[in-house]
Protein backbone atom coordinates (compact mmCIF):
# COMPACT_ATOMS: atom_id res chain seq x y z
CA UNK A 1 0.00 0.00 0.00
CA UNK A 2 1.18 3.81 -0.71
CA UNK A 3 -0.03 7.05 1.19
CA UNK A 4 0.40 9.53 -1.11
CA UNK A 5 0.05 13.33 -1.82
CA UNK A 6 -0.42 14.14 2.31
CA UNK A 7 1.16 15.95 4.36
CA UNK A 8 2.85 13.01 6.72
CA UNK A 9 3.50 14.83 9.91
CA UNK A 10 6.46 13.07 11.38
CA UNK A 11 8.14 13.07 14.76
CA UNK A 12 9.96 16.66 14.54
CA UNK A 13 7.93 17.86 11.46
CA UNK A 14 4.96 17.98 8.77
CA UNK A 15 6.30 17.48 5.31
CA UNK A 16 4.77 16.60 1.99
CA UNK A 17 5.19 12.58 1.63
CA UNK A 18 4.49 9.83 0.47
CA UNK A 19 4.63 6.30 2.49
CA UNK A 20 4.48 2.43 2.04
CA UNK A 21 3.41 0.04 3.35
CA UNK A 22 4.30 -3.77 3.65
CA UNK A 23 2.86 -6.59 5.81
CA UNK A 24 1.38 -4.24 8.03
CA UNK A 25 5.26 -2.20 9.14
CA UNK A 26 6.64 0.93 7.26
CA UNK A 27 8.82 0.44 4.70
CA UNK A 28 9.25 3.57 2.81
CA UNK A 29 8.99 7.47 3.61
CA UNK A 30 9.54 9.21 0.78
CA UNK A 31 9.39 13.06 0.44
CA UNK A 32 8.69 14.91 -1.96
CA UNK A 33 6.93 12.04 -3.65
CA UNK A 34 7.44 8.79 -5.08
CA UNK A 35 10.98 8.34 -6.54
CA UNK A 36 10.00 6.44 -9.42
CA UNK A 37 6.84 6.64 -12.00
CA UNK A 38 4.45 3.72 -11.78
CA UNK A 39 1.98 1.27 -9.98
CA UNK A 40 2.96 -2.06 -9.15
CA UNK A 41 0.27 -4.85 -9.91
CA UNK A 42 -0.36 -5.75 -6.74
CA UNK A 43 0.05 -2.02 -4.96
CA UNK A 44 -3.10 -0.51 -2.99
CA UNK A 45 -3.27 3.37 -3.18
CA UNK A 46 -4.89 5.77 -1.04
CA UNK A 47 -4.41 9.57 -2.01
CA UNK A 48 -4.18 12.01 0.84
CA UNK A 49 -3.78 15.10 -1.18
CA UNK A 50 -5.62 17.76 1.07
CA UNK A 51 -5.15 15.50 3.97
CA UNK A 52 -3.00 15.32 6.87
CA UNK A 53 -1.21 12.20 7.74
CA UNK A 54 -0.91 11.44 11.18
CA UNK A 55 0.28 8.42 13.14
CA UNK A 56 -2.46 7.11 15.01
CA UNK A 57 -3.69 8.26 18.55
CA UNK A 58 -2.65 6.44 21.55
CA UNK A 59 -5.05 7.00 24.61
CA UNK A 60 -3.43 6.10 28.12
CA UNK A 61 -6.59 6.87 29.55
CA UNK A 62 -9.88 6.63 28.76
CA UNK A 63 -13.41 5.75 30.71
CA UNK A 64 -15.15 5.34 27.56
CA UNK A 65 -16.15 1.72 28.41
CA UNK A 66 -17.82 2.49 31.99
CA UNK A 67 -20.09 4.24 29.75
CA UNK A 68 -20.78 1.88 27.16
CA UNK A 69 -21.09 -0.83 29.72
CA UNK A 70 -23.05 0.71 32.26
CA UNK A 71 -24.71 4.36 30.84
CA UNK A 72 -26.76 5.23 33.53
CA UNK A 73 -26.34 3.28 37.23
CA UNK A 74 -28.29 -0.26 37.13
CA UNK A 75 -28.49 -0.23 33.48
CA UNK A 76 -25.62 -2.39 32.38
CA UNK A 77 -25.12 -3.71 29.19
CA UNK A 78 -23.69 -7.19 27.86
CA UNK A 79 -20.03 -6.46 27.08
CA UNK A 80 -19.98 -8.10 23.96
CA UNK A 81 -22.38 -5.18 22.69
CA UNK A 82 -20.59 -2.88 24.47
CA UNK A 83 -16.94 -3.08 24.02
CA UNK A 84 -17.93 -3.30 19.33
CA UNK A 85 -19.77 0.09 19.89
CA UNK A 86 -17.27 1.58 21.60
CA UNK A 87 -14.16 0.56 19.52
CA UNK A 88 -16.14 2.03 16.31
CA UNK A 89 -16.57 5.42 17.68
CA UNK A 90 -13.18 4.86 19.05
CA UNK A 91 -11.46 4.68 15.42
CA UNK A 92 -13.99 7.27 13.96
CA UNK A 93 -12.35 9.46 16.26
CA UNK A 94 -8.66 8.14 15.23
CA UNK A 95 -7.68 6.60 18.75
CA UNK A 96 -6.23 3.42 16.96
CA UNK A 97 -5.18 2.09 20.37
CA UNK A 98 -7.24 2.54 23.39
CA UNK A 99 -5.46 1.60 27.51
CA UNK A 100 -9.42 1.39 28.95
CA UNK A 101 -9.11 2.82 32.36
CA UNK A 102 -10.84 0.30 34.93
CA UNK A 103 -11.66 2.02 38.53
CA UNK A 104 -11.12 -0.45 41.22
CA UNK A 105 -12.83 1.64 43.75
CA UNK A 106 -14.59 -1.23 45.82
CA UNK A 107 -18.43 -1.57 46.12
CA UNK A 108 -21.03 -2.55 43.36
CA UNK A 109 -21.75 -0.95 40.15
CA UNK A 110 -19.69 -0.19 37.28
CA UNK A 111 -16.09 0.38 39.32
CA UNK A 112 -16.61 -2.40 41.70
CA UNK A 113 -14.37 -5.77 41.70
CA UNK A 114 -16.93 -8.35 40.94
CA UNK A 115 -17.66 -5.78 37.75
CA UNK A 116 -14.06 -5.09 36.93
CA UNK A 117 -13.35 -8.48 36.59
CA UNK A 118 -15.92 -9.27 34.22
CA UNK A 119 -14.83 -6.32 32.15
CA UNK A 120 -11.17 -7.61 31.81
CA UNK A 121 -12.38 -10.97 31.18
CA UNK A 122 -14.68 -9.48 28.22
CA UNK A 123 -11.84 -7.21 26.83
CA UNK A 124 -9.24 -10.32 26.78
CA UNK A 125 -11.49 -12.06 24.76
CA UNK A 126 -12.44 -9.51 22.73
CA UNK A 127 -8.78 -8.85 22.09
CA UNK A 128 -8.33 -12.55 21.09
CA UNK A 129 -10.90 -12.10 18.03
CA UNK A 130 -11.41 -9.82 15.28
CA UNK A 131 -11.12 -6.20 16.48
CA UNK A 132 -10.98 -2.87 14.85
CA UNK A 133 -8.29 -1.78 16.93
CA UNK A 134 -5.69 -2.46 19.41
CA UNK A 135 -7.17 -2.26 23.19
CA UNK A 136 -5.57 -2.35 26.42
CA UNK A 137 -6.10 -2.55 30.01
CA UNK A 138 -5.67 0.07 32.18
CA UNK A 139 -5.93 -1.05 35.89
CA UNK A 140 -6.52 1.90 38.37
CA UNK A 141 -6.27 0.73 41.88
CA UNK A 142 -7.80 2.52 44.69
CA UNK A 143 -5.76 2.63 47.97
CA UNK A 144 -8.83 1.94 50.17
CA UNK A 145 -10.02 -1.11 48.40
CA UNK A 146 -8.00 -3.78 50.37
CA UNK A 147 -10.79 -6.12 49.25
CA UNK A 148 -9.87 -5.79 45.60
CA UNK A 149 -6.33 -6.43 46.09
CA UNK A 150 -5.73 -10.51 45.71
CA UNK A 151 -7.92 -9.61 42.22
CA UNK A 152 -5.38 -6.89 41.32
CA UNK A 153 -2.69 -9.10 42.06
CA UNK A 154 -4.09 -11.82 40.41
CA UNK A 155 -5.10 -9.74 36.96
CA UNK A 156 -1.36 -8.64 36.70
CA UNK A 157 0.26 -12.26 37.48
CA UNK A 158 -2.31 -13.48 34.55
CA UNK A 159 -0.92 -10.65 32.11
CA UNK A 160 -4.31 -9.11 31.67
CA UNK A 161 -2.77 -5.09 32.71
CA UNK A 162 -1.00 -3.30 30.32
CA UNK A 163 -0.79 -0.11 32.64
CA UNK A 164 -1.42 0.64 36.84
CA UNK A 165 -2.27 3.46 38.23
CA UNK A 166 -2.71 4.68 41.79
CA UNK A 167 -5.56 6.46 43.50
CA UNK A 168 -6.85 7.77 46.38
CA UNK A 169 -10.16 9.27 45.60
CA UNK A 170 -11.23 9.81 49.40
CA UNK A 171 -12.75 12.86 50.15
CA UNK A 172 -10.52 16.02 51.81
CA UNK A 173 -7.44 15.87 49.88
CA UNK A 174 -6.80 15.38 45.88
CA UNK A 175 -8.98 16.68 43.95
CA UNK A 176 -11.86 16.58 46.70
CA UNK A 177 -10.28 18.70 49.49
CA UNK A 178 -14.12 20.21 48.97
CA UNK A 179 -15.91 17.04 50.33
CA UNK A 180 -18.79 18.69 48.36
CA UNK A 181 -17.25 18.02 45.64
CA UNK A 182 -16.57 14.40 46.67
CA UNK A 183 -20.36 14.10 47.14
CA UNK A 184 -21.28 14.97 43.69
CA UNK A 185 -18.75 12.74 42.02
CA UNK A 186 -20.45 9.64 44.29
CA UNK A 187 -23.95 10.54 42.89
CA UNK A 188 -22.90 10.94 39.32
CA UNK A 189 -20.91 7.82 39.20
CA UNK A 190 -22.66 5.93 41.28
CA UNK A 191 -26.23 6.89 41.14
CA UNK A 192 -26.53 7.11 45.44
CA UNK A 193 -28.71 10.05 46.54
CA UNK A 194 -28.98 12.12 49.68
CA UNK A 195 -28.00 10.27 52.75
CA UNK A 196 -26.67 7.50 50.73
CA UNK A 197 -24.12 10.28 48.79
CA UNK A 198 -23.03 11.36 52.31
CA UNK A 199 -22.83 7.86 54.05
CA UNK A 200 -20.41 7.24 51.16
CA UNK A 201 -18.25 10.61 51.87
CA UNK A 202 -18.08 9.29 55.73
CA UNK A 203 -17.69 5.42 54.82
CA UNK A 204 -14.10 7.09 52.64
CA UNK A 205 -12.94 8.91 55.21
CA UNK A 206 -13.24 6.25 57.75
CA UNK A 207 -10.85 3.80 55.30
CA UNK A 208 -8.53 6.39 53.95
CA UNK A 209 -7.56 6.97 57.72
CA UNK A 210 -6.64 3.88 58.44
CA UNK A 211 -4.24 3.58 54.75
CA UNK A 212 -1.08 4.23 53.82
CA UNK A 213 0.82 4.26 50.43
CA UNK A 214 3.14 2.04 51.62
CA UNK A 215 0.63 -0.88 51.65
CA UNK A 216 0.72 -0.82 47.75
CA UNK A 217 4.57 -1.31 47.56
CA UNK A 218 4.01 -5.02 47.09
CA UNK A 219 1.61 -4.27 44.10
CA UNK A 220 3.65 -1.60 42.48
CA UNK A 221 6.98 -4.45 42.59
CA UNK A 222 4.46 -7.01 41.17
CA UNK A 223 3.56 -4.54 38.23
CA UNK A 224 7.28 -3.09 37.90
CA UNK A 225 8.48 -6.98 37.72
CA UNK A 226 6.13 -7.50 34.85
CA UNK A 227 7.22 -4.72 32.69
CA UNK A 228 4.47 -2.50 33.85
CA UNK A 229 4.29 0.91 34.00
CA UNK A 230 2.78 2.70 37.05
CA UNK A 231 1.09 6.09 36.82
CA UNK A 232 -0.02 8.30 40.17
CA UNK A 233 -3.29 9.89 40.07
CA UNK A 234 -4.21 13.29 41.11
CA UNK A 235 -1.30 14.80 42.59
CA UNK A 236 -1.82 17.75 44.38
CA UNK A 237 1.41 18.08 46.87
CA UNK A 238 5.48 17.96 45.97
CA UNK A 239 5.58 15.34 49.08
CA UNK A 240 2.87 12.71 47.17
CA UNK A 241 4.96 12.85 44.27
CA UNK A 242 8.09 11.99 46.17
CA UNK A 243 6.28 9.22 47.33
CA UNK A 244 4.91 7.47 44.30
CA UNK A 245 8.16 7.94 42.54
CA UNK A 246 9.10 5.91 45.38
CA UNK A 247 7.20 3.18 44.95
CA UNK A 248 8.21 2.90 40.93
CA UNK A 249 5.77 5.32 39.60
CA UNK A 250 6.84 7.22 36.25
CA UNK A 251 3.69 9.13 35.17
CA UNK A 252 1.71 11.64 36.38
CA UNK A 253 -2.16 11.71 35.89
CA UNK A 254 -4.08 15.12 36.04
CA UNK A 255 -2.07 16.74 38.36
CA UNK A 256 -4.47 19.16 40.17
CA UNK A 257 -2.07 22.27 40.16
CA UNK A 258 0.84 23.58 38.00
CA UNK A 259 3.13 23.35 40.95
CA UNK A 260 2.60 19.66 40.83
CA UNK A 261 2.61 19.80 37.43
CA UNK A 262 5.92 21.45 37.37
CA UNK A 263 7.50 18.98 39.73
CA UNK A 264 6.68 15.96 38.38
CA UNK A 265 8.14 16.91 35.24
CA UNK A 266 11.14 17.94 37.27
CA UNK A 267 11.56 14.67 38.27
CA UNK A 268 11.70 13.24 34.68
CA UNK A 269 8.04 11.95 35.04
CA UNK A 270 5.49 12.14 32.05
CA UNK A 271 2.54 14.29 32.90
CA UNK A 272 -0.86 13.64 31.21
CA UNK A 273 -3.97 16.10 30.91
CA UNK A 274 -7.29 15.48 29.79
CA UNK A 275 -8.34 16.25 26.16
CA UNK A 276 -11.42 17.57 27.16
CA UNK A 277 -9.61 19.88 29.64
CA UNK A 278 -7.86 21.45 26.51
CA UNK A 279 -10.64 21.65 24.22
CA UNK A 280 -12.64 23.58 26.83
CA UNK A 281 -10.08 25.82 28.03
CA UNK A 282 -10.57 24.75 32.10
CA UNK A 283 -10.82 21.64 34.22
CA UNK A 284 -14.49 21.03 34.87
CA UNK A 285 -13.45 20.46 38.57
CA UNK A 286 -11.76 23.89 38.50
CA UNK A 287 -8.76 22.31 39.06
CA UNK A 288 -5.63 22.62 36.87
CA UNK A 289 -5.91 24.35 33.15
CA UNK A 290 -4.28 21.80 31.06
CA UNK A 291 -3.70 24.32 28.21
CA UNK A 292 -1.66 26.57 30.49
CA UNK A 293 0.32 23.43 32.15
CA UNK A 294 1.39 22.61 28.15
CA UNK A 295 2.12 26.04 27.11
CA UNK A 296 4.84 26.18 30.15
CA UNK A 297 5.95 23.18 29.47
CA UNK A 298 4.45 21.20 32.36
CA UNK A 299 2.86 18.50 30.48
CA UNK A 300 3.54 16.27 28.16
CA UNK A 301 1.02 13.65 27.22
CA UNK A 302 -2.94 14.38 26.20
CA UNK A 303 -5.31 11.46 26.71
CA UNK A 304 -9.22 11.52 26.10
CA UNK A 305 -10.26 11.09 30.07
CA UNK A 306 -14.11 10.81 29.83
CA UNK A 307 -14.36 12.22 26.43
CA UNK A 308 -12.52 10.27 23.16
CA UNK A 309 -13.93 12.91 19.96
CA UNK A 310 -12.19 15.85 22.14
CA UNK A 311 -8.36 13.74 21.22
CA UNK A 312 -7.59 14.64 17.98
CA UNK A 313 -9.53 18.22 18.80
CA UNK A 314 -7.06 19.27 21.75
CA UNK A 315 -4.46 18.58 18.97
CA UNK A 316 -5.61 21.39 16.58
CA UNK A 317 -6.36 23.54 19.93
CA UNK A 318 -2.82 22.95 20.77
CA UNK A 319 -1.72 24.48 16.77
CA UNK A 320 -4.09 27.76 16.88
CA UNK A 321 -2.38 28.35 20.41
CA UNK A 322 0.82 28.34 18.51
CA UNK A 323 2.02 24.85 18.66
CA UNK A 324 4.11 23.28 15.88
CA UNK A 325 1.93 20.55 13.90
CA UNK A 326 3.99 17.88 14.81
CA UNK A 327 4.96 18.67 18.64
CA UNK A 328 1.17 18.66 18.98
CA UNK A 329 0.57 15.64 17.46
CA UNK A 330 3.45 13.89 19.77
CA UNK A 331 1.38 14.98 22.86
CA UNK A 332 -1.01 12.06 21.57
CA UNK A 333 1.14 9.49 19.76
CA UNK A 334 4.29 9.56 20.30
CA UNK A 335 5.03 10.75 24.48
CA UNK A 336 1.96 8.26 25.31
CA UNK A 337 3.91 5.43 23.38
CA UNK A 338 7.29 6.33 25.14
CA UNK A 339 5.29 6.34 28.91
CA UNK A 340 3.62 3.14 28.11
CA UNK A 341 7.52 1.68 26.92
CA UNK A 342 5.90 0.60 23.54
CA UNK A 343 7.35 3.55 21.40
CA UNK A 344 9.91 0.67 19.08
CA UNK A 345 6.83 -0.20 17.48
CA UNK A 346 4.02 2.87 17.80
CA UNK A 347 3.63 6.54 18.10
CA UNK A 348 5.10 7.72 15.22
CA UNK A 349 5.72 7.74 11.45
CA UNK A 350 9.06 5.92 11.28
CA UNK A 351 10.47 3.00 8.89
CA UNK A 352 10.19 -0.12 10.42
CA UNK A 353 6.93 0.69 12.69
CA UNK A 354 3.64 -0.27 12.95
CA UNK A 355 1.59 1.03 10.46
CA UNK A 356 -1.25 3.12 12.69
CA UNK A 357 -2.07 6.27 10.70
CA UNK A 358 -5.52 8.55 10.54
CA UNK A 359 -6.13 10.60 7.77
CA UNK A 360 -7.29 13.99 8.93
CA UNK A 361 -8.97 16.57 7.38
CA UNK A 362 -9.40 20.43 8.44
CA UNK A 363 -13.21 21.68 7.57
CA UNK A 364 -14.54 24.79 9.15
CA UNK A 365 -11.16 25.00 11.04
CA UNK A 366 -12.43 21.68 12.51
CA UNK A 367 -10.34 18.33 12.25
CA UNK A 368 -12.02 15.63 10.55
CA UNK A 369 -11.00 11.41 10.68
CA UNK A 370 -11.56 10.57 7.10
CA UNK A 371 -9.95 7.49 7.27
CA UNK A 372 -8.22 4.98 10.15
CA UNK A 373 -4.93 2.69 9.22
CA UNK A 374 -4.22 -0.24 11.46
CA UNK A 375 -1.57 -2.76 10.27
CA UNK A 376 -1.69 -0.99 6.73
CA UNK A 377 -5.58 -1.94 6.99
CA UNK A 378 -8.57 0.83 6.24
CA UNK A 379 -10.24 -0.09 9.84
CA UNK A 380 -12.69 2.97 9.04
CA UNK A 381 -13.27 5.60 6.01
CA UNK A 382 -16.22 8.26 6.31
CA UNK A 383 -16.22 10.87 2.93
CA UNK A 384 -17.49 13.83 3.78
CA UNK A 385 -20.16 15.76 0.94
CA UNK A 386 -21.81 18.90 0.70
CA UNK A 387 -25.50 18.36 -0.17
CA UNK A 388 -27.63 20.58 -1.89
CA UNK A 389 -31.25 20.49 -2.15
Amino acid sequence: MWITGGTVVLQDRAVQADVEIVDGMIRTIQVGGRATAGCGVDETHIDATGLFVLPGMIDIHTDAIEKEVQPRPGAQFAMDIAFRELERRMVSNGITMAYHSLSMSGGEGIRGNRLIEEVVQGLRAARESRTLMRHRVHLRYELSNTSGRPLANALIREGMVDLLSLMDHSPGQGQFKNTGNYANYVLKTYGAEGVLALTKVQEMERLRADRTWDELEPLARQALAANIRIASHDDDVCEKIDIMQSLGVTISEFPINLQAAHYAMSKQMYVSVGAPNVVRGGSHTQNLNAREAIQVGAANIICSDYHPPSMLAAVFQLVQDGTYLSEAVNFVTLHPAQAAGIDEQYGSIQVGKRADFILVERYDDLPVVRSTIIDGEVVYEANYQLLHE
